[in-house]
């Protein structure tokens, strides 16, 4: 990357709830940019958009997009990283990726403010950062690590729809308003209403976005390979409007019990996984059709053991490869 005091800085996805705010941010804080160059796709490029009084044009990101840029602060989703970031580093470009392309990659360094800068100084041309959650996590864990220790961090992010893009916020509103005048609303960008919801999960084909694959890979990756570090529960992401941070039990050298709403799935060959552990009876339908009912009884995360004791069902399930249990208001 160039020495310069004033530097090319290319923001992709600049069109984005993130790349805005990127934009914003850079302006706010006075970054030396010499040249700012707003890229985007095919279908938002040639829009003009005001910067500090000044009218700039979206260009197309490609490769050829990044010549003579110092910077490149991507924010278009994996895809458009996993295609543009090499081509921008190859052109002298330093990339600074927002998106899950890179950030298990060996070879690129993930890099969280205040926790591991050092690593910079071995990065290629591409930096990962970490997810939301992870970033504000990380620099309070590490500090509280130092001082006196962690054994365990549990871990429930409430994730904003603006990660999603402008269309999630506007369905968020919609629905608000929809409920409160009593009209219809049907969802399009989530499978389900998302306004006065939870929703579990964030998911790729791969896995890797999943938010709780994430973030314990995350931290470990760039901050303490030697702790181990659990998330996940019924509230593990929940969405609003602005607000993306992560609910945080940092247990030093104790336990702390978590309860959790799915416990088991049903595996590839028509079996039964259980995927967490906690006091249960599950009733359901396995290869073969064959019914089972499995209770589980145990005091974990407290105490290690499980135990299971199996038998034939002798009702009907309700749902296959799902908890009978019942709560309140249901």
């Amino acid at each position: 990357m160039s020495q310069r005091s004033h530097l090319a800085v290319a923001v992709v996805g600049a069109t984005g709830v993130v790349g805005r705010t990127m934009v914003q941010v850079l302006t706010e804080r006075g970054f030396p940019i010499g040249e700012l160059r707003l890229l985007a796709s095919g279908r938002s490029a040639g829009r003009s958009v005001s910067v500090a009084g000044r009218t700039l044009e979206v260009g197309k990101a490609t490769p050829e997009a990044f010549e003579g840029i110092d910077i490149a602060l991507f924010s278009a989703g994996g895809e458009v990283s996993t295609a543009l970031a090499p081509a921008a580093a190859s052109r002298g470009a330093t990339v600074i990726d927002n998106s899950s392309a890179w950030r298990m990659d060996p070879a690129v360094p993930l890099v969280v403010s205040q926790v591991n800068q050092d690593a910079l100084e071995w990065h290629e041309g591409i930096v990962a950062n970490p997810n939301c959650s992870t970033m504000q996590l990380a620099p309070v864990l590490m500090a509280i690590r130092d001082a006196v220790g962690l054994e365990r961090v549990i871990v429930d992010t409430y994730q904003s729809v603006s990660g999603t893009g402008a269309e999630a916020i506007a369905e968020l509103e919609s629905q608000v308003r929809a409920h409160v005048t009593g009209e219809p609303s049907a969802p399009s960008v989530y499978p389900h209403r998302i306004a006065f919801n939870a929703l579990p999960a964030a998911l790729s084909p791969d896995m890797w976005a999943h938010q709780y694959d994430q973030q314990a890979n995350q931290v470990v990756c760039a901050v303490c390979e030697d702790r181990v570090y659990t998330n996940n529960g019924p509230d593990s992401n929940i969405f609003g409007l602005e607000p993306n941070y992560g609910c945080c039990t940092a247990n030093l050298h104790q336990g702390w019990p978590k309860f959790v709403a799915s416990l088991w799935m049903a595996s590839p060959d028509d079996g039964l996984v259980a995927i967490a552990y906690g006091p249960n009876r599950v009733e359901t339908t396995v290869r073969g059709g064959v019914r089972v009912r499995i209770d589980e009884e145990t005091d974990y995360p407290f105490r290690g053991e499980v135990g299971l004791a199996g038998s034939p069902a002798q009702d009907e399930p309700t749902q296959p490869f799902a908890l009978v249990e019942e709560r309140e208001g249901e």
